[in-house]
């Protein structure tokens, strides 16, 4: 998968770079009523922005903090299988930005698509500590904190939003900027929508049925007038 997101990113960075920024978008609504889930107060939105600014702080002012690692030693190979961890297990979190404000996305990447096993074993052993320690913390925090928790996530992940473009991605009067948009808006519609599939289901169902008894409704009219 990595090989396809570079292929991707590669020859059509622009659309790719919006299609990621639709389905990320797209989690918002859903991410937002699971912060809200177990009781919200005003104090929360505290939260949501120390969780911001420190994700702002971490992934987009942090230029030069964490210089790109294309030669690991030891502990740098198996941080890089804890922040693979973190960044799985965490929600709302994305790999990719995690990785790349870390200065590791390159050394992942490489490391799978040449599958360097030098980097890979202790990478692997990082992420099984990762997976362990962190999962263990999150359910500490989730059942003692839960919307105090989710606050902060959600700050961390609106911090992430505008690392998905760079400077390649600016907007024009020009048909690519235009076919841009519809990726986003496309990709928006998809996350959304698989996002909370059961229940967008089930609302399409009663739209439907409201359609149809309406439709039901005006034939029993068209034949009462026609009588």
């Amino acid at each position: 998968s990595s090989k396809v997101v570079d292929f991707l990113l590669g020859n059509f960075e622009m659309y790719t770079r919006y299609a990621f920024l639709g389905l990320v978008l797209g989690t918002i609504p859903l991410f937002y009523k699971e912060v809200k889930k177990e009781g919200f107060s005003k104090k929360y939105y505290i939260l949501m922005l120390i969780g911001a600014i420190v994700g702002f702080a971490l992934f987009s002012f942090n230029k030069g903090l964490f210089p790109t690692i294309t030669d690991p030693n030891l502990l740098q190979s198996v941080l890089l299988g804890v922040a693979v961890a973190g960044s799985s297990i965490v929600p709302g979190v994305d790999s990719a930005v995690i990785l790349s404000s870390l200065g590791l996305y390159e050394l992942y990447v490489s490391s799978i698509a040449n599958l360097n096993f030098t980097v890979l074993i202790p990478a692997a052993f990082g992420l099984v500590i990762g997976v362990l320690v962190i999962s263990f913390l999150m359910n500490i925090l989730l059942k003692k904190f839960y919307t105090g928790t989710f606050s902060i996530i959600f700050g961390l992940f609106i911090s992430i939003i505008p690392n998905v473009l760079n400077e390649s991605c600016a907007l024009g009067l020009n048909a690519k900027s235009v076919i841009s948009i519809i990726i986003m808006i496309i990709g928006f519609g998809v996350s959304f929508f698989l996002g909370d599939i059961k229940g967008n289901v089930e609302k399409i169902k009663r739209i439907f049925k409201k359609v149809k008894r309406i439709e039901d409704s005006s034939n029993e009219s068209s034949k009462k007038v026609k009588e």
